[in-house]
């Protein structure tokens, strides 16, 4: 016989560890989104200081 605790634990940690691999997920890719625009901005940035 399994103690109800440690079911109540495994259910509560795999619905917190499955929101927490979302959250790390979206920020990860809002991240990434905003490394592009960086870089894009720092192409502009050089491309206009060799331009003078």
């Amino acid at each position: 016989m399994i103690p109800v605790s440690y079911i109540v634990t495994a259910i509560v940690s795999a619905a917190f560890g499955s929101v927490t691999t979302i959250l790390m997920l979206s920020i990860t890719a809002a991240a990434k989104k905003a490394d592009e625009e960086e870089d894009k901005l720092f192409c502009e940035y050089l491309k206009g200081k060799k331009m003078e």
